[in-house]
C-alpha cells in the first residue's frame, strides 16, 4: 500500500509547509503471478561482447565500485577459462594482464553453476560471473533466483555471440528478461577501425 500526503501552505513569516494524511491507495498487483518489488534491470547487469572488448575491464571496474560502497563482492569463473592460473593469484586479471586484487576466499571456481549453492553466495551483496558462457548448469535460472528471490546484484560477463555468429544462450536470455545491458565491442583485425567488431571470428 502506498499512502498519498497533500500539503498545505501557510504564509507567516516565511513558507511553511504541513503535511497530512490524504488517503491510502491499494498499489497490489492484480495479476496472479507474485509481483517483485525489484525489477530484473535493477539487479542483473550484463556486460556482453567479443574477445578483447575490455569486459573483465568492465567487470572490474563495477567490482570496485561496489567494494567503496562496502559491499561484500563474490567472484565466480569457470574451471574452462584459460586464464584460470591467473585467479590463483588473488587477482581477477584481464586479456591486457590488469589485475585486480580479489581475497582467494572470495573466488569460486566451478564447472557447473549448480556447484554454488545459495548458502554459499548469500553472504555477499554482489555476485560477480565471469566467462559466463563457459559455465554449464542452468545459469540463467540461477541468476534470476539469486536477483528475484534472494536480492543479490548479479554481474555476467560473457560473450554475446559464437564464432559462427550464433547468439551465446545466457547473455541473450538474460538482456532479453530486460536484464541491464552493457555491450562493448573490439577493434577489428581485418581493417583495425576501432570499436566496430561484434564477435570474435575464433574462440580461444
Amino acid at each position: 500500500n502506498q499512502i498519498i500526503y497533500r500539503a498545505r501552505y501557510k504564509s507567516c513569516h516565511g513558507f511553511t509547509v504541513r503535511w497530512r494524511k490524504k488517503s491510502t491507495i491499494n498499489m497490489s498487483c492484480s495479476c496472479e503471478i507474485n509481483c517483485a518489488p525489484a525489477t530484473l534491470g535493477d539487479l542483473v547487469t550484463v556486460i556482453n561482447g567479443p574477445m578483447y572488448a575490455g569486459k573483465t575491464t568492465e567487470l572490474s571496474i563495477q567490482m570496485m565500485q561496489h567494494r567503496s560502497k562496502r559491499r561484500k563482492v563474490m567472484v565466480v569463473i569457470s574451471a574452462l577459462d584459460t586464464r584460470i592460473k591467473r585467479y590463483s593469484c588473488n587477482a581477477l586479471e584481464t586479456h591486457s594482464e590488469i589485475g585486480l586484487i580479489v581475497q582467494s576466499s572470495d573466488i569460486v571456481t566451478v564447472r557447473s553453476i549448480e556447484e554454488i549453492p545459495v548458502e554459499q553466495y548469500m553472504p555477499y551483496d554482489v555476485v560477480c560471473i565471469d566467462e559466463a558462457q563457459f559455465i554449464q548448469g542452468d545459469v540463467y535460472n540461477w541468476v534470476l533466483v539469486a536477483a528475484l528471490e534472494h536480492r543479490k546484484c548479479v554481474i555476467v560477463c560473457g560473450l554475446n555471440l559464437w564464432k559462427d555468429k550464433t547468439p551465446v544462450y545466457i547473455t541473450t536470455m538474460l538482456v532479453a528478461s530486460g536484464a541491464n545491458n552493457r555491450f562493448l565491442a573490439s577493434d577489428c583485425q581485418r581493417c583495425h577501425r576501432k570499436g566496430v567488431a561484434i564477435y570474435s571470428p575464433q574462440i580461444g
